[in-house]
């Protein structure tokens, strides 16, 4: 790997988040707001991109720790981190001495070409995190507007922090922070929704919970956490008052099966 292709990590890296999150949809009103609800979706998507970012040193997991607000390999990298090829053969050296248990049972790891390419790819990594980091503070900032990321991204004397002094966890938080949110009332009425859900006969169960469904998801981004087991009781208080009519007896065993699965006592 080429410096050349290092140097280049952390535009393209930031270029390709910048993009992604200025095309996460974000609707407002007529003010210009956003309600909670809205700002979850809007994390989720940027969440979902940092998954999706090649991260050769955690496969599976993307960029997806950069989001973290606890301390951790992505995290903590600094615009400043660098790797050379004689801190590649230390690094390898220490390993062989600790493995070993004497010096002289050293078996270094790498030949000082091969240290080379492995330095290389480590400052390609770093470097493409940092842009990563710098994009997704750009493209938030593009998303929502700086008078909301200004708290994350600039000093008390509106002086920018570097990409080394601020976190992505605080700017999703600072998303969050920015949304209209829901007076208390509303949110219980949501939840009441939910719980006297009434279901539509003309349509099929799965149809039926679907709707429930998004009524829930909603109720989630406000901090209502209503788990599976508030779905099935919806479920079983409806198939209670189907069965109470000839049109429902065909659900008579449904229901039977469903309360066994779930006895109150769960």
């Amino acid at each position: 790997m080429s410096s050349e292709a290092t140097y280049q990590a952390r535009a393209s890296s930031k270029l390709a988040a910048s993009q992604a999150i200025q095309a996460i949809t974000l609707t407002r009103n007529t003010s210009g707001q956003y309600q909670h609800d809205v700002a979850e979706k809007a994390i989720e998507a940027i969440l979902r991109h940092l998954l999706a970012s090649f991260n050769a040193s955690q496969s599976g997991r993307g960029m997806s720790a950069l989001a973290e607000s606890t301390t951790n390999s992505l995290t903590s990298i600094k615009s400043t981190d660098s790797v050379t090829t004689d801190s590649v053969l230390a690094a390898a050296t220490a390993e062989a001495i600790a493995a070993a248990g004497k010096p002289d049972a050293i078996q270094t790891k790498y030949t000082r070409s091969e240290a080379r390419d492995e330095a290389d790819a480590q400052n390609y990594s770093i470097q493409a995190t940092i842009g990563t980091k710098e994009g997704v503070a750009e493209g938030i900032t593009q998303l929502v507007g700086s008078a909301i990321t200004d708290s994350v991204l600039k000093n008390v004397d509106g002086s920018p922090k570097t990409v080394d002094e601020y976190t992505i966890a605080l700017l999703l938080q600072a998303i969050r922070n920015g949304s209209i949110r829901p007076e208390h009332q509303d949110v219980l009425d949501l939840g009441i929704a939910v719980l006297s859900f009434r279901f539509d006969w003309k349509k099929k169960i799965p149809a039926n919970l679907e709707q429930l469904k998004v009524t829930i998801e909603r109720g989630k981004a406000f901090g209502l956490n209503l788990d599976v087991t508030f779905l099935v009781r919806v479920l079983l208080s409806n198939l209670h008052e189907a069965v109470q009519h000839d049109w429902g007896r065909d659900l008579f065993e449904s229901h039977q099966k469903l309360r066994k699965r779930y006895p109150y006592s769960t």
